[in-house]
């Protein structure tokens, strides 16, 4: 794994494994956001899926992010 330090002073930036490694995180962190808020759904029953409610708005975002 590279780290930022290593780039800026060893002159060894190397962009695409950050890259990689910045979707990577962002893809288990969209895993992770899809599958709590369809719990909180879940948990909520009917009360979840109205628009008002912040569950829903989460889920919203969660799946917009994919």
């Amino acid at each position: 794994m590279a780290s930022w330090d290593q780039g800026v002073v060893g002159a060894q930036f190397i962009a695409p494994t950050l890259v990689q490694e910045a979707e990577a995180a962002q893809h288990q962190a969209v895993k992770i956001a899809k599958s709590a808020t369809i719990d909180a759904i879940q948990i909520l029953g009917g009360a979840g899926f109205i628009q008002d409610h912040p569950a829903e708005m989460w889920m919203r975002n969660a799946a917009a992010m994919e």
